[in-house]
């Protein structure tokens, strides 16, 4: 891969496909990437380094591995939070999830030999760096000057760790082509395990046994199966609405589990009018989820939550990327909505564990909304202005399927998880499995 990217640009593409991979994929899929960086305490948004980002989402692998290569835990955001402090607060959030208590032991561990360097050092600065890690510790005092010098000290060390793994990784790089070279059949260990859709918290989304979203004869099944189950009222641009749900399939494994939940349901429905942006032909009034009547024509999309029908303008006039995201917020308003029978809440109506873990949620987002404003994405904000608790609820829920069919994989998970990552976990965490068990349950119509 390197090899194909010129010397000049292969640092910024790295940094690009870098930052994405740590929310979509696996550290095994990204190996290249890391081995492309000069620099692993390189900044992202908000000022955020891979290791801020590897902790939040609780990537184990990517944390392990960012650290031996010298990656620092103290560095801070824009928001005055380092690795270490954002790892103790994902485990308090998330008492059970063993990754967040892994990601915390690493980041603690290395954290501890930091101290112990610094403590070396004040005893004894000019003992070799090789035996820092090992000798023991005394305090002793010094004046701010020297322990400044000594903080350095230990900077230069990890700018050490992180040359020498550099060259370890070049020549490793040199070793597996020239094995690859002599041995042409020899399949590479990255070649063998094909991705199958893995969330930030570690697990695996896959839609059947064994086999990838993108599996081609899956996704026929589903967007047949849901073209039967649409109707093209106005106009005859059936090629466009199988073109929307091409899309929204084809944008995540989220948005096509969506797509294949409603697909095996059956009182599903879609009423589309291809010649028009708004539905007002096909509906003129209709009561929205704060119990208030609304015009069709100011609505490019609605679902209908008590029919189960979702109504569609896709005719000319807003860019695809935005309808697509419309659209696929629509139809994950109508999957919660069967999926919990809870009025379109994301829990069932006796499940007051996850309504607890919602309530932390919508807390989040409250708390997010008033330090950064209108720098949260709009459709979050969107979500949180709506009157009552049950439209709250339902189109906060519905966001994480919109904002990735809006805006992509990789951008539009790495944009939840920015602004609210929380809402990602409970999404992942909570709606995906229960989604999975559903679909695996029925066969595609």
């Amino acid at each position: 891969m390197t090899s194909n990217i010129s010397a000049i640009n292969s640092e910024a593409f790295a940094k690009e496909r870098l930052f994405a991979g740590l929310s979509t994929g696996s550290l095994l899929q990204h190996k290249d990437m890391v081995d492309m960086l000069e620099d692993v305490d390189m900044r992202g948004m908000w000022q955020r380094t891979p290791l801020h980002e590897g902790v939040r989402l609780g990537k184990a692998d990517w944390v392990e591995e960012l650290l031996s290569r010298g990656a620092d835990p103290h560095l801070m955001d824009d928001s005055r939070e380092s690795p270490l402090s954002a790892a103790q607060e994902m485990v308090r959030l998330f008492p059970n999830d063993p990754h967040r208590s892994q990601v915390l032991k690493l980041v603690t561990l290395v954290h501890r030999r930091d101290e112990a360097m610094v403590q070396r050092l004040r005893v004894s600065p000019s003992a070799p760096s090789a035996c820092l890690l090992h000798a023991a510790s005394s305090e002793v005092s010094r004046s701010d000057s020297e322990i400044a010098s000594l903080k350095t000290c230990v900077d230069t060390l990890r700018q050490e760790m992180k040359s020498l793994f550099a060259q370890m990784s070049s020549s490793v790089t040199e070793a597996k082509d020239q094995t690859r070279g002599r041995y042409p059949l020899l399949p590479s260990h990255e070649a063998v395990q094909p991705w199958a859709g893995e969330c930030a918290t570690g697990g695996v989304a896959g839609l059947g046994d064994g086999t990838s979203a993108n599996s081609s004869e899956e996704r026929r099944k589903c967007i047949e199966a849901m073209l039967g189950k649409t109707r093209v009222v106005h106009g005859d641009r059936f090629d466009r609405v199988r073109w929307f749900y091409e899309r929204i399939y084809d944008r995540d494994d989220f948005t096509a589990l969506m797509l294949k939940h409603l697909s095996v349901e059956s009182e599903v429905k879609v009423l589309v009018d291809s010649e028009s942006t708004n539905i007002q032909k096909m509906k003129q009034r209709f009561t929205d989820l704060n119990g208030l009547t609304g015009k069709g024509n100011r609505w490019t999309v609605f679902a209908d939550l008590e029919s189960e029908t979702v109504y569609l303008g896709v005719g000319e006039g807003f860019s695809d990327d935005l309808v697509a995201g419309w659209f696929a917020r629509a139809l994950s308003q109508l999957s919660l909505k069967l999926l919990f029978c809870n009025g379109g809440r994301p829990y069932e109506r006796e499940d007051s564990g996850s309504e607890h873990e919602w309530k932390r949620v919508m807390d989040q987002v409250e708390e997010e909304k008033r330090c950064r404003g209108f720098l949260l994405d709009r459709w979050i904000h969107y979500a949180y202005r709506k009157i009552s608790s049950l439209a709250k609820d339902c189109y906060m829920a519905a966001t994480v399927p919109g904002i990735i069919a809006r805006s992509g994989s990789s951008v539009g998970r790495y944009q939840l998880l920015d602004n609210v990552p929380l809402l990602f976990a409970f999404y992942s965490n909570h709606v995906v499995p229960k989604m999975l068990v559903k679909t695996r349950s029925n066969d595609v119509a």
